[in-house]
């Protein structure tokens, strides 16, 4: 009989932690008493109960060649939908350009994003239009196209592997810093690869087969928009929502 308990699993041993409390015993004296039996699954079963869920946090980063103008932070408990997409384009975008791009907005902004449903709803769409920005199409099931997918987030990444967080507003500010520290020439580097990456894509797209999504006519409409780009004026904003978890 011993032997069987020492080899009973981890999933066992919580079985009958629920069964005894839900029958008002409290988990502290089941714990000593399941502690002199499972020893070494005991152990292993402790540190499975010590971990804590993994954090999410929603990242919503708009920038351009010179940086970051405006980061967007929701919580696990938040979902990103059309008005809150609206809200942050009128109340934090468009007033982020007009501070930190002085003379972009009457420039005109050439505004990329992808196709999830917030960005091509109805209400986002006539917000867009009443800003006046002029929109990159994005063909669909393209991250490879997304400036933010294929260059920015790498750089996060790599930023983040390894560390800890006990809190949203840890990994918030660690977003932030980085995001502000990186230099301009990096954000440069990121938009101006897009253009690139099109003509690229033009070339090598073969005749599309039957059910497959033909992207050439949108980026060549986008390269057309692009092709009067220098290096002191692009006016080129990514949005891109991005989720972080950490522990």
């Amino acid at each position: 009989m011993e032997a069987s308990l020492k080899d009973c699993t981890t999933l066992e041993q919580r079985a009958v932690i629920r069964f005894l409390n839900a029958e008002g015993i409290q988990t502290s004296p089941i714990c000593q008493r399941m502690k002199k039996i499972y020893v070494q699954k005991w152990t292993n079963y402790m540190f499975l109960r010590s971990q804590r869920s993994a954090g999410k946090v929603l990242l919503t980063i708009f920038w351009d060649v010179d940086g970051p103008i405006c980061l967007d932070f929701l919580s696990s408990r938040q979902r990103m939908n059309s008005d809150l997409y609206c809200d942050i384009l009128v109340n934090k975008l468009k007033p982020g350009i007009r501070n930190k791009r002085r003379g972009k907005l009457s420039k005109g902004v050439l505004f990329l994003h992808d196709n999830a449903r917030p960005h091509t709803s109805c209400k986002t769409v006539s917000t867009i239009i009443k800003l006046g920005f002029e929109v990159l199409e994005h063909p669909a099931y393209s991250p490879d196209l997304a400036a933010s997918d294929y260059f920015l987030f790498g750089l996060l990444k790599k930023e983040l592997k390894g560390k800890r967080f006990d809190s949203d507003e840890d990994v918030q500010k660690v977003v932030q810093d980085f995001f502000h520290t990186l230099p301009k020439s990096a954000y440069k580097e990121g938009i101006y690869k897009l253009p690139e990456r099109w003509r690229r894509c033009i070339e090598s797209q073969d005749s599309p087969q039957e059910g497959s999504i033909d992207r050439t006519p949108i980026l060549q409409a986008a390269q057309n928009l692009t092709v009067s780009w220098s290096d002191t004026c692009p006016v080129a904003t990514e949005s891109t929502v991005h989720r972080l978890e950490y522990h």
